[in-house]
């Protein structure tokens, strides 16, 4: 019994070694793939989605079914997870929009035209990924790094950026 266990361990063991990067590409082919979509993910994944909604609005047809108070600061239920720094009378303030552990990646953005500097920082490095416009990240994320690659952002226009029409 224990060299069965033992086997079946070095077995799994092997199979989580060789597992492929992930990489936008490899994201790509897979959701094409129609066989593949059809089978749970090796590795298993699980999808994160951060958005600045009026959290107030959450039963159909309740009081504040409506609700649109999803801007930054001063919303009755705050949207972010946390307020690095309070806005002040004309400076806005600086807000956590999402805080993820592990490995990962970004595969759809989305605004509402948002504005502001919008920092972006991978991995806990001090620097930002990105820094500057917001809606420049947000409706563009991939510009800033097709610099050496077969891509040009006319190529992701009406694919992978988003469509304001």
């Amino acid at each position: 019994m224990r060299i069965v266990m033992i086997l079946f361990l070095c077995v799994g063991l092997s199979c989580v070694a060789s597992a492929e990067p992930i990489t936008t590409a490899t994201l790509i082919e897979e959701m094409v793939d129609m066989h593949r979509l059809t089978r749970f993910p090796v590795p298993a994944y699980r999808t994160v989605q951060f958005s600045s909604y009026d959290r107030r609005s959450s039963v159909p047809g309740g009081k504040d079914w409506f609700a649109n108070s999803d801007g930054f600061g001063n919303e009755p239920v705050p949207n972010f997870e946390a307020v690095i720094k309070e806005p002040e009378a004309d400076v806005p303030g600086e807000y956590l929009m999402c805080d993820v552990r592990g490995p990962g990646a970004i595969v759809r953005l989305w605004t509402a035209r948002i504005a502001g500097t919008l920092r972006v920082y991978l991995d806990d490095v001090d620097t930002p990924l990105y820094e500057g416009p917001a809606e420049e990240f947000l409706l563009h994320p991939y510009n800033r790094f097709l610099k050496g690659t077969a891509l040009t952002p006319e190529v992701l226009t009406g694919t992978f950026y988003q469509r304001n029409a």
